[in-house]
């Protein structure tokens, strides 16, 4: 695996949690998907895991 290879999340969703993002995002799968790769991206970010889209640097133990 490189570092450009796509990676793919598969998620489970309790029923109520999957009712509430269809509401939020509306009734697509791909708009569901969409706002939970918005909230992973931020958490990581957040975490450190992943670089700043500014800076491009990663913020060892940002949240800490």
């Amino acid at each position: 695996m490189t570092k450009h290879d796509p990676v793919v999340v598969g998620i489970n969703l309790e029923g109520n949690i999957a009712h509430a993002l269809d509401q939020i995002c509306g009734i697509t799968l791909s708009s569901r998907a969409g706002f939970i790769r918005l909230v992973l991206v931020q958490a990581l970010r957040a975490e450190g895991l992943l670089p700043d889209p500014k800076t491009q640097s990663i913020a060892r133990g940002a949240s800490r």
